[in-house]
């Protein structure tokens, strides 16, 4: 009896024993997991920052900068009497390469885009037509007087404009586009013939000396994007314009790349995981949401008499990009800069080793392949309505199949966007 309570008591205290050194092997291994997914987290960040969004707004500004001058040698050009088609299309595809670079951007509108205003300053619309009519009428002898001061101009255009939608990327669309064409020689050395700028007396010369200071305004903000990101480390000219300009360097008192980079104490962002949170809900979800939700669903609601109304009543006029027929262009591009914040890349077939993709793979695979299946869902609806009509005819006479078309991309968009929920959940759970 003595001998079986012996072995009885050296049992127990042996499976005590190994179950105690099974928990402590758990403890252990969840936090090797732990330190190794927080190291990834951080690697990730690094290749989001650097190689997707600070070289994104680097050609942007160079974008917007190449167009500005060309704008400037166009005007000299007219002036001069020797303008050709050849520049204009010229300046008009620098304004497409421009404006691919700013949609591919849209999915980190989060930091200096949002809480200065600079989203909405240089990409707003629908255009009014009346306002701009009325605008440039009333200042060809004040703004735009004989030998007016280029950067005056910028200056008062930029704060006196009372109607976002006559500047930026859309102020200058109107000037340069026509039914998805550029303009010709002939409109630019008349006067202006939209039907709300007849008897205003607006001419190619004073479009061109407002399109010179919208595109001066432009330039400088995508300059204020780019420095608002990547701080001292961006090009001095464009911090002393941006100086210059008075604007305000820095976000909630970081530069957004450096907060990125260093979250915890100081930092807007808390953690990693609200990092990468942060890049999928403020970023991807935000454009994914906008595109399907906005940019498309208020033409499609209208046009299919499902229309909200009241205070969110939707706009059958709410169109991006009308006079260059570049809507489906638009929405697309959106959706590559979703691809390129997951991807930790700019346009790549492959996503990269530390990117938001790898880390889904690794540690919730089924996710990340959701995640793929949504973009090239998204990806192949849209491809389905660039082959068709542009967006501003379907939106005043689609068809059926043209409408649904719509609707199949508005539906794969909103399907990715609801897995990016899932995954952003995930990241902050686990």
């Amino acid at each position: 009896m003595k001998k079986l309570f012996y072995y009885v008591a050296m049992f127990l205290a042996t499976t005590t024993g190994f179950s105690s050194c099974s928990d402590d092997d758990d403890d252990e291994r969840h936090a090797e997991t732990e330190l190794r997914k927080q190291q990834e987290m951080k690697d990730l960040t690094a290749t989001y920052v650097n190689d997707v969004v600070y070289v994104t707004y680097g050609r942007l500004a160079d974008a917007t900068e190449s167009l500005y001058g060309k704008i400037e040698t166009m005007k000299s050009s007219l002036s001069a009497g020797s303008l050709t088609q050849s520049q204009i299309d010229d300046v008009c595809n620098t304004f497409l390469e421009a404006r691919a670079w700013w949609e591919k951007s849209e999915a980190w509108l989060y930091g200096p885009a949002e809480v200065h205003g600079i989203d909405p300053h240089i990409d707003t619309w629908p255009l009014s037509r009346d306002g701009l009519a009325t605008f440039l009428k009333n200042n060809r002898n004040t703004i735009f007087a004989p030998g007016y001061d280029i950067n005056e101009a910028i200056e008062q255009v930029s704060r006196n404009n009372n109607e976002d939608s006559w500047l930026g990327f859309h102020g200058l669309e109107f000037i340069l586009f026509r039914d998805g064409s550029p303009r010709t020689v002939s409109n630019f050395s008349g006067e202006e013939t939209a039907a709300e700028f007849a008897g205003s007396g607006v001419d190619g010369k004073l479009e061109l000396d407002f399109a010179l200071a919208v595109a001066g305004d432009l330039r400088d903000h995508c300059y204020w994007l780019e420095v608002g990101w990547k701080g001292e480390s961006a090009p001095a000219e464009r911090i002393a314009r941006c100086q210059e300009r008075g604007f305000t360097l820095t976000t909630q008192g970081s530069y957004t790349g450096q907060a990125l980079l260093n979250p915890g104490s100081g930092s807007p962002y808390t953690s990693w995981r609200n990092v990468l949170a942060t890049i999928i809900d403020s970023g991807c979800m935000n454009i994914a949401q906008e595109v399907s939700d906005q940019k498309m669903g208020q033409v499609w609601r209208c046009a299919t008499g499902q229309a909200n109304t009241g205070a969110e009543a939707d706009d059958p006029n709410y169109i991006e990009s009308p006079y260059s027929y570049k809507s489906f262009t638009d929405f697309y591009d959106n959706i590559v800069s979703i691809k390129n914040a997951l991807y930790g890349n700019i346009d790549g077939s492959s996503y990269h080793a530390s990117s938001i993709m790898a880390y889904l793979t690794k540690y919730k695979p089924e996710l990340a392949a959701e995640i793929q299946s949504g973009l090239d869902a998204s990806f192949a609806a849209l491809d389905v309505c660039l082959q068709g009509r542009p967006f501003v005819l379907i939106a005043s006479s689609g068809t059926k199949q043209e409408l649904d078309n719509v609707e199949s991309a508005m539906t794969a968009i909103n399907t990715l966007n609801t897995t990016l929920n899932e995954a952003k959940d995930w990241i902050i759970a686990n």
